[in-house]
């Protein structure tokens, strides 16, 4: 019995100092208010990388990609679902891309503000080869702009590589406008951001 003990007393310690301190790349699981369970990776104590929430029934309704912005955790991109797997358009923010050859390169914006269909939207997509690992001198970065015709853009890498900031505007009758950014980095070894079906499988 005093052995049994022991064992519980060990498997709980270990269980708190998982929680208290996570490691790098550790995938977790979250229940969030009882009811929605949360799966992805962490980086230390940021988020990072792709999540999923789950609600009671097993079923995905929000994908996220959380990316380490100059050492805090930003929510980048996203796609929500309705109870029957369809996509939520004005909670769902996420680009796509595809390599035509080596330096040629496609890119489609799905954007928060395409629910509004008119021509006070916007889209630009602001990079540079000089921008850090981390965005985390954007200050001091000399940036080259290009416009997002219909939300879609073709272009030419430097590098075989881009990273940059995507950001879309919506302007309203008095002048004013939301904004949101999106980051944006890809290279050989980039894969797409990852979209349920319908039927709410991968």
């Amino acid at each position: 019995m005093r052995q049994r003990n022991n064992l519980i007393y060990c498997c709980c310690f270990l269980f708190l100092f998982s929680c208290e301190k996570k490691s790098e790349n550790l995938i977790v699981s979250e229940v969030i208010n009882d009811s929605i369970i949360a799966k992805g990776l962490y980086n230390g104590n940021q988020k990072t990388g792709i999540w999923e929430y789950v609600d009671t029934n097993g079923q995905i309704f929000e994908i996220v990609e959380f990316k380490i912005i100059d050492n805090k955790s930003y929510y980048n991109q996203s796609v929500s679902f309705d109870k029957k797997g369809d996509t939520i358009h004005n909670k769902t923010s996420f680009f796509t891309f595809n390599f035509l050859n080596d330096y040629l390169i496609t890119i489609k914006f799905i954007s928060l503000f395409d629910k509004y269909y008119d021509d006070q939207n916007g889209t630009v997509l602001l990079y540079s080869n000089q921008i850090n690992d981390d965005f985390s001198n954007l200050n001091k970065v000399k940036f080259d702009t290009v416009y997002l015709k219909n939300n879609f853009l073709k272009m030419n890498l430097k590098l075989n590589k881009l990273r940059g900031i995507i950001k879309e505007f919506h302007f309203d009758s008095d002048s004013s406008y939301i904004s949101r950014e999106v980051f944006i980095e890809i290279d050989e070894n980039s894969k797409n951001f990852p979209i349920l079906n319908n039927t709410g499988n991968m």
